[in-house]
């Protein structure tokens, strides 16, 4: 999610790659990017917030990608009356899978994570989107082998490698979450 696209697939997540545009307005080659309304945090209104931008046609297949402990941040989230607006277990017991807002969490290391109990400023720690219709991953068929038997005499060495590469092909259907 967060590659370069040099020697790795193009990441969503990495602003150098993909600028951030304002949520509401297509940009070729530029990124969705909400920023949170409070400083170093999101909470359910944000998220809300970030839910609604996707366009209908891409809303069926969106999912939620997120650090682990941003998951965990989400279950914390508490009503006025200080319940907690999620019921994890619930939803795992009944054979659903962790779901936010009605649509499915993945958990994915490579997202950005808090430091203690807040955000850095500047940080993409969750996105939300069709990432199936939105992103491509290209890998090319086969295997190349490289045999080495000059390196050390009596035994021969095999390199093999596959090529891939990836990155986004539309750009309205995934918008991503920017701590204030």
């Amino acid at each position: 999610v967060n590659g370069d696209g040099d020697q790795e697939a193009k990441g969503f997540m990495n602003i150098n790659v993909y600028p951030e545009a304002a949520v509401d307005v297509y940009e070729r080659g530029k990124l969705g990017t909400l920023t949170t309304a409070s400083a170093g945090d999101f909470d359910d209104e944000d998220l809300i917030d970030l839910q609604s931008h996707v366009l209908e046609p891409y809303q069926p297949g969106s999912q939620w990608l997120m650090h682990r402990r941003s998951w965990a941040k989400c279950l914390k989230l508490k009503d006025s009356e200080g319940r907690y607006l999620l019921d994890a277990m619930r939803l795992l017991q009944n054979g659903v899978g962790p779901q936010l807002l009605s649509a499915p969490v993945r958990l994915g290391g490579d997202m950005a994570k808090p430091s203690g109990n807040s955000y850095t400023s500047g940080l993409l720690p969750i996105a939300y989107g069709d990432f199936r219709r939105c992103y491509y991953i290209l890998r090319r068929v086969g295997i190349n082998m490289i045999v080495d038997p000059f390196t050390k005499k009596g035994f021969i060495k095999y390199f093999m490698y596959t090529r891939f590469g990836g990155g986004l092909r539309n750009f309205q259907g995934i918008k991503r979450l920017k701590i204030q």
